[in-house]
């Protein structure tokens, strides 16, 4: 049966890592809401509260009333010691203000060895006077474009480059890829009438990330008229949503990402992105880096499933040897099922083992002997 001391610790989990960074303050908690979320008394949450504190789980703020967060969680995103009480938010978030903005490089995976250059390019692109240049990441299907895209927005943040409320929205083209009139509507907007569908006023994406980021993953899907429109924008930052003339102004940075070669798109378009970014598959990653990104996908694994996980030698150097067509996202998928079928044969452990049988069988079969592998360990 779970004890009170692990729900608070689960209720402290899903605060921190469902809340957003931009906003400290919501990812801290009271004792009155920790009573009226597991129904106990407030002497006995404080008690437990505070025990966990001890226990170097939680930290608090002795503001009134006084506030509650999850250490583990700040010492992963910020690599920051943490310690057990601070006199106020504004205290702990000087703390946060305090660490280097090139920690947040820190969290990708290469960024001095082979994602060093990329690094640097993205750097360009954002201290670039007059809100930056425009950004394409390029590189095959789950090799990290959308988290290269969050780090940029974050190291922004950091820096003072953008404020802390700074939107940051993503619009996959390829889902209206089969629609571009509609497609377009989303990204600069519409009238009332201006096409079928169209029963009311909308804005537009560039207008809504206003002073943030637009990401446009997948944006060699957007067709020649969507690729125009856009670099008329990047020249004069001015739209028309469709269905008017009024031109309307929005400073966004612009970042996006394809699968494709840059023989895609208009050259025209090309010529308005100067900063294009090639990010490396796994297969084309050093071994160092690739067992870095093994390893880091089993520690949140592990952090996911709140269970501690023992790899064997055997299922490291397999993970290694496979070629993952579809890099870090096919990496993970492996890893969360490997993971699984370890829990199915752990009988309820807080330990998992992950053995050569818990991983899914296309992945070992290539090897010599795939059923004496399967039953070696």
């Amino acid at each position: 049966m779970i004890t009170l001391a692990e729900s608070i610790f689960q209720f402290a989990e899903s605060r921190c890592y469902s809340a957003s960074l931009k906003e400290t303050t919501s990812l801290f908690f009271s004792t009155e809401e920790i009573t009226q979320k597991l129904n106990i008394g407030r002497t006995q949450a404080s008690r437990e509260l505070n025990q966990l504190v001890n226990n170097h789980v939680l930290f608090k703020i002795n503001t009134r009333p006084v506030l509650f967060s999850l250490r583990e969680f700040f010492v992963q995103k910020f690599q920051i010691e943490i310690v057990e009480e601070y006199e106020s938010i504004e205290n702990f978030q000087n703390q946060l203000n305090s660490i280097s903005s090139e920690k947040v490089f820190e969290k990708i995976i290469g960024y001095n060895s082979g994602l060093a250059e990329a690094v640097e390019q993205l750097k360009t692109a954002i201290f670039y006077p007059n809100n930056g240049l425009p950004v394409l990441l390029m590189g095959e299907t789950g090799v990290g474009k959308s988290y290269f895209a969050q780090i940029m927005d974050e190291y922004m943040i950091r820096e003072g480059v953008l404020l802390e409320n700074s939107p940051f929205l993503t619009l996959n083209c390829a889902q209206y890829a089969n629609n571009p009139e509609l497609l377009s509507g989303i990204l600069f907007g519409y009238t009332k009438g201006a096409f079928t569908g169209a029963d009311e006023e909308h804005k537009g994406l560039l207008e809504a990330a206003n002073t943030g980021v637009l990401f446009l993953d997948e944006v060699h899907r957007l067709n020649d008229e969507g690729q125009e429109k856009l670099f008329n924008f990047m020249d004069k930052e001015n739209f028309s949503r469709i269905g008017e003339t009024k031109e309307r102004q929005s400073k966004v940075r612009l970042v996006f990402a394809t699968t494709e070669s840059t023989e895609s798109f208009l050259q025209t378009f090309l010529r308005r992105i100067p900063i294009q970014i090639y990010i490396p598959s796994v297969a084309e990653r050093s071994l160092f880096e690739k067992r870095q990104l093994i390893e880091y996908l089993f520690k949140k694994e592990s952090q996911d499933i709140k269970k501690t996980i023992e790899v064997t030698p055997r299922v490291m150097d397999i993970l290694l040897q496979t070629t993952f067509s579809g890099n870090i996202g096919e990496m993970e998928n492996v890893i969360k099922y490997a993971c699984g079928s370890a829990i199915a044969h752990s009988n309820k452990s807080r330990q998992v083992e992950i053995k050569i049988k818990d991983l899914p069988q296309k992945i070992y079969a290539s090897f010599d002997s795939p059923v004496e592998l399967a039953n070696a360990e």
